[in-house]
């Protein structure tokens, strides 16, 4: 979800581009609207926001106040005004965009576009590095334990009260703790539960296919996805990956 905020001294403005969002960008998560940039800046300090809509004809504080009280600020802006001769100042400000009013759908589209997918890099370069963090767990059992590298692993999968961990060298080594104990240690690292019983490395999957309520293929084995997990998956598997799954 994009966490977003709109300001705008004209109420009317902000009902068109709440309609707008809503109707056609479900990802947006609308924090906040204010038409007193006053409180739109300490609520922007409060919840740092990822998007900010912007107008820049404001009484009291006009949209470049705004910024300027909010320096250094890390999230995006898109300005919205009546006036075309604020161009080049808003580029300055490294805003996405400065769109017209009257605001049309259409206006929207490549906007919203360059949004998202500025969003799902920066998704898929935080979920890599987040993932590196963690490079090796410990697999124990009764023979002792084995230090191996979460690259390595190829999917987990859930034997009752053990859980067998499939690696790339073709082994296969069993550990003597459930699937969800390993849950917390390998979700950060690129991993997804798509079933009860299947723990994968989104690193390693081959394939997807949407046959048979849906299965990934890793290292030539297809396993299943839970029906309740598909979505989530996708969208995981989107932002893991930078890619766009139909």
């Amino acid at each position: 979800m994009i966490k977003t905020v709109i300001i705008d001294d004209e109420k009317f403005c902000i009902e068109v581009l709440e309609s707008l969002l809503s109707t056609h960008y479900p990802d947006i998560q609308l924090l906040g609207t204010f038409t007193d940039p006053v409180q739109a800046i300490s609520f922007i300090q409060a919840q740092s926001p990822d998007l900010v809509f912007l107008d820049i004809n404001m009484p009291v504080l006009n949209g470049f106040d705004v910024l300027d009280r909010l320096m250094p600020f890390s999230f995006k802006v898109i300005f919205t005004t009546a006036y075309d001769n604020f161009a080049i100042k808003a580029m300055r400000y490294g805003a996405i965009d400065y769109v017209m009013k009257p605001i049309a759908a259409e206006d929207m589209v490549g906007t919203m576009n360059r949004v998202l997918e500025e969003k799902k890099k920066a998704d898929a370069a935080r979920y890599k590095r987040e993932g590196s963090t963690t490079r090796k767990i410990a697999i124990v059992n009764s023979d002792g334990m084995l230090i191996q590298n979460v690259n390595d692993i190829l999917y987990c999968e859930a034997d009752n009260s053990y859980t067998s961990f499939h690696l790339a060298s073709g082994k296969k080594v069993v550990a003597s703790r459930t699937l969800k104990d390993f849950e917390p240690v390998l979700l950060p690292c690129g991993f997804f539960r798509i079933h009860n019983s299947y723990l994968i490395n989104l690193e390693h999957v081959q394939l997807y296919s949407k046959s048979d309520g849906g299965q990934v293929k890793i290292n030539e084995v297809f396993l299943p996805i839970s029906r309740t997990r598909k979505d989530e998956f996708l969208t995981e598997l989107d932002r893991y990956l930078n890619i766009t799954i139909q």
